[in-house]
């Protein structure tokens, strides 16, 4: 049988989402403790815990690490940068509202979301993001759209409901 225990010793709080990449596992949520800054971090395969902090972050304030103003709810990783989206306002140093990207050393805005992302999902070179927004950027996108490049685009009319949970699959 299997046999349930803390992971790394635990979070010190609640957990929103979560994603396996390889040999790292991604968390976000609401954390006590001071190693997962930002309410996001990684744990390595060696059961260390790490903080997804912009170089030059306040190790005092822990200001440039992880996301603020809110919470994460989804994540998935493309081309080795881990995607995030939620209701956060800002990722590390940057402005961001409800949607970033994480290359290994800063985050950087992936667009203006006007409501949460609930969910992502990657198919092949595609980036989808889905929840309460009904604008991206200021273009009508009725809670779903993908990341085609560098700009973000409506997915056919969108959807009349919010949407929690997305699934790409590749053929």
């Amino acid at each position: 049988g299997f046999e349930w225990g803390p992971v790394g010793g635990g979070v010190g709080g609640g957990v929103t989402s979560s994603y396996v990449n390889g040999d790292t596992l991604y968390i976000a949520g609401r954390f006590s403790d001071t190693e997962r800054r930002g309410n996001l971090a990684a744990l390595d395969a060696d059961g260390t815990w790490r903080s997804l902090c912009d170089v030059g972050f306040d190790p005092a304030s822990s200001v440039g690490c992880g996301v603020s103003g809110g919470e994460v709810y989804a994540m998935i990783e493309l081309r080795g940068s881990l995607y995030v989206g939620g209701s956060f306002q800002r990722a590390g140093f940057a402005t961001a509202r409800k949607m970033a990207r994480w290359d290994g050393t800063a985050w950087s805005s992936m667009g203006t979301f006007n409501g949460d992302v609930r969910a992502l999902a990657v198919m092949g070179e595609r980036v989808f993001a889905a929840g309460l927004f009904t604008e991206v950027n200021g273009e009508p996108m009725s809670r779903i759209a993908v990341l085609d490049g560098t700009k973000w685009v409506p997915l056919d009319g969108g959807v009349d409901g919010s949407v929690s949970a997305l699934m790409g699959v590749d053929s």
